[in-house]
C-alpha cells in the first residue's frame, strides 16, 4: 500500500461519521454523549404502545423518556438507546436488560412492560417500555432528606436486600447495584432499576452467559468489588451484589462511601482497589 493511501479504517471511518454525526444530531446527542441544544425527534411520538411526553434522564446507554401508555391508561418510562453506541455488544447488552427484567417480579424491582425497536432519523434503536416512577430519589438522597433514623434506614435497606436475593433466586446477579440505580418514591416505596449490565446464571455448571466481553470493565468503581477488576469475568457471582450492598449500608449509616475512589483512579483501583477514607466517620444517627 503506498504510503500516503488511506487505509481501509480510515476510508470507513470517513463514510460512517457523517451519518453517525446526523443521527446523533437528530436525536440531541453528539458521538460522546453530550447534549446539544435542538429538538428531540422523538418528543410526541407513539413508541411501544406509549407517547413520548418528557425526557426526564440520562444514563450511559440511553435516554429515558416519561410516556403515557395508552392500553392499559397509565404513565410508564420510556428507555431509547442512544445513538451514539451502535456496536453489536452495545445493543446485545440493551436487549438483555429488557429480557432480564421480564423475568423478574418483586415489588422492589422496576417492571418492564414492552420491548422493542424504534425507528429514530432512520435508524433503528432498541427500546423498552417499563414501569415509571415519579418523584424518587437516589436512596441516600432520600435517607438524608428524611433524616431517616438507624432503625428506618435499615428497614429500607431490608426491602433492598430482599430485592436482590429475588434476583439471586432467578439466576440473576445485577453487577451495578449503587444509590442511582435504588429509587425510594416520596411513600418510601423502593424500587432497583437498571439491570442493563445484569448477568445471567444458568442452573447447570458451563451454563453461565455474561454480558462483559473479555477484559471490560462492566460496573461502578467506587461499588465494584475486588473480583470485579478482574478480567476473568467467570469470578463474578453474586457475591459481587452482596459487596456492593455493603458499601451502600455503609454510606447510608455514614452519610459518605468508604473508600475515596475519584473517576479517574478506576485503573489504579483495578490493581489497588482498597483506597482508605482520611478518617474513620461514626454512624451519625
Amino acid at each position: 500500500m503506498n504510503a500516503e493511501s488511506p487505509s481501509r479504517e480510515t476510508v470507513t471511518g470517513a463514510r460512517i461519521a457523517p451519518a453517525l454525526r446526523g443521527l446523533t444530531e437528530a436525536i440531541g446527542l453528539d458521538p460522546a454523549g453530550a447534549a446539544i441544544p435542538c429538538h428531540d425527534p422523538l418528543l410526541g411520538q407513539h413508541i411501544g404502545g406509549a407517547t413520548i411526553a418528557r425526557l426526564i434522564a440520562e444514563g450511559g446507554m440511553g435516554r429515558v423518556y416519561e410516556g403515557l401508555q395508552h392500553q392499559p391508561k397509565r404513565p410508564v418510562a420510556v428507555k431509547v438507546m442512544r445513538p451514539g453506541l451502535v456496536s453489536r455488544e452495545a445493543y446485545r447488552r440493551f436487549a438483555h436488560e429488557a429480557e432480564v427484567l421480564g423475568k423478574l417480579r418483586h415489588p422492589c424491582i422496576a417492571q418492564i412492560f414492552s420491548a422493542g425497536m424504534c425507528d429514530v432519523a432512520g435508524a433503528q434503536l432498541p427500546y423498552f417500555v417499563m414501569e415509571y416512577i415519579p418523584d424518587a430519589l437516589p436512596i441516600t438522597q432520600y435517607a438524608v432528606q428524611q433524616a431517616l433514623p438507624a432503625d428506618d434506614l435499615l428497614q429500607l435497606f431490608k426491602k433492598l436486600c430482599d430485592a436482590v436475593a429475588h434476583g439471586h433466586a432467578h439466576g440473576v446477579i445485577h453487577r451495578d447495584l449503587k444509590p442511582s440505580n435504588i429509587l425510594v418514591e416520596p411513600a418510601g416505596g423502593l424500587k432497583i432499576i437498571d439491570f442493563g449490565v445484569a448477568r445471567s446464571v444458568g442452573a447447570g455448571p458451563g451454563s453461565m452467559t455474561s454480558l462483559t466481553e473479555m477484559g471490560q470493565l462492566i460496573g461502578t468503581a467506587q461499588y465494584m468489588s475486588p473480583e470485579q477488576f478482574s478480567t476473568n469475568s467467570d469470578d463474578i457471582d453474586g457475591r459481587s451484589d452482596v459487596y456492593a450492598l455493603g458499601v451502600i449500608l455503609y454510606e447510608l449509616l455514614t452519610g459518605r462511601p468508604p473508600y475515596a475512589i475519584r473517576p479517574e483512579q478506576i485503573f489504579e483501583a483495578a490493581s489497588r482497589p482498597w483506597i482508605k477514607s482520611s478518617s474513620h466517620p461514626q454512624i451519625w444517627r
